[in-house]
Formats: structure tokens, sequence, C-alpha cells
């Protein structure tokens, strides 16, 4: 579903963003999976998967780059769940699956935050994906490797 507005979150320039995804089905172009912003260029995170890939493009706001990020190299499996968590302090953002960081890289400047802001399921300004997300969870800091470890619990059914 394309732009589904499923709450409202307070941005903090250090947040963990957690969930739940499967892809189902490639798409031909850039689809959206998560998006916590009032507009495109307003991405605290945002997440997409790449055109006829289970690669995933993850994009944070920062004071030097309105679109910083990290895309990890690891595609996701088709059909199973993966425990995704997307954490980010001043000056650096982490990708993990299951876990595991699969990416991590410095961002120009520090995280932007813009107050309270929508989060969508699938954003307005892409396709959405074709996949499910669960167990949504937002943080307002940047947790540390052992507590995302234990975040996954188990899959959803």
């Amino acid at each position: 579903r394309r732009g589904w507005h499923v709450a409202n979150v307070k941005t903090y320039q250090q947040y963990t963003l957690a969930f739940w995804y499967m892809p189902v089905e490639l798409h031909s172009g850039w689809s959206s999976i998560i998006h916590i912003g009032n507009a495109n260029n307003r991405r605290v995170p945002a997440i997409w998967q790449y055109p006829r890939a289970t690669r995933l493009h993850v994009r944070t706001g920062a004071t030097g780059n309105w679109n910083d990020g990290c895309d990890p190299g690891k595609h996701l499996p088709m059909r199973k769940w993966t425990h995704i968590a997307v954490t980010v302090n001043n000056n650096a953002v982490w990708v993990y699956y299951n876990g595991r960081v699969v990416c991590s890289r410095h961002i120009r400047g520090h995280a932007r935050t813009y107050g309270t802001q929508r989060l969508y399921l699938g954003d307005p300004w892409y396709s959405p994906t074709h996949g499910y997300v669960s167990r949504v969870q937002y943080y307002s800091s940047s947790l540390p490797w052992h507590v995302i470890a234990k975040l996954r619990g188990s899959q959803p059914s």
C-alpha cells in the first residue's frame, strides 16, 4: 500500500528503528519499505529496496547531506523474515540484519531532527515494496549492539 501513515513519532538526533521484514516479490523500480518524515527529503530514517533486488537502501538526514546513509551489500533472503535495525548517533549510522552489523558509515555533520513526523509503511513518494513489515519499534537513543541483538526475539508467524 502506498503512503500508509501508521503513526506519528517524535524524531531525535540519536535513534534506533527496528522491525521485521520479508520481501516476497521483486519490484522493477525503487520500492519504499518504511519512511519517517513528512516530506521526501526528511528521512529519519527512510528505507527502500533496490530495483529488481532484495538489497536495502538506508537513508538518514544529516546537516551535511539530507540523503546520507549506508547501503548494505548483503541481499535479504526472499520469502524469509529478517530482523532489521538502523541506529544513528550524532555522526554515524549502523545497519543490522538479525543482530549483526552489515553496514556502518560516518555521516556528514550530525543527524537531523524534525520534531514530530509521520511514520509511513510504503511512503507517498515511491512505489511500495512487495513484502511484509512487522513489529516496528522506534527508540529515542542509539542502542548498543548487544541490546539490538536482543530486540530480535522470535520471528513473526
